[in-house]
């Protein structure tokens, strides 16, 4: 967690952005602060909260690069974030003070699901081995193996009414 930023609904869509480039480039969340009435009787509410989910999507995704998240940490730089596909595609471009366009967009794609990890150990009957599996995105589903016996893994939190064994116990 970035920390906690006040958003008032008249606030500038570049400090809001300001603050979106920081947390993206440490991938980190924000807690904003802010109340109902500063929301409603703000002018640029709607614009402030649609660059918020942008940048949170883009974020969530892990479509970042290295590279990118690197430009994006310098406090002396300014950032605008557009959504070409949802949830998949984004354009980063760099702006001045002004929130003029400076130099070409960079593309941001959220990585291509899948495994990054080499093919796991051959399997021994009765015996547990472990076995970390690493994806390339930060949306990987958890399955844990806690025993010999087969388990229907989901994407459910531990302890909800679907998160359970085959055989009815909760996991």
């Amino acid at each position: 967690m970035m920390g906690q930023q006040g958003f008032s609904g008249n606030d500038s869509l570049q400090k809001i952005e300001v603050t979106m480039a920081r947390a993206a480039s440490l991938n980190a969340g924000i807690n904003f602060e802010t109340s109902v009435g500063s929301l409603a009787s703000g002018s640029n509410t709607a614009a402030l909260l649609e660059a918020v989910r942008v940048w949170e999507a883009a974020r969530a995704a892990g479509a970042f690069s290295a590279d990118q998240k690197k430009l994006l940490g310098d406090p002396d730089s300014y950032w605008h974030l557009s959504e070409v596909t949802p949830d998949q595609e984004w354009s980063l471009q760099q702006t001045d003070s002004s929130g003029k366009a400076t130099g070409k967009p960079q593309p941001v794609k959220a990585p291509k699901p899948g495994f990054t990890t080499p093919r796991p150990p051959d399997a021994r009957i009765g015996t547990l081995y472990a076995f970390k599996v690493t994806s390339s995105t930060p949306r990987t589903v958890r399955y844990e193996i806690t025993s010999t016996r087969r388990c229907v893994a989901r994407d459910d939190p531990p302890g909800s009414r679907r998160a359970t064994h085959r055989s009815g116990r909760p996991r």
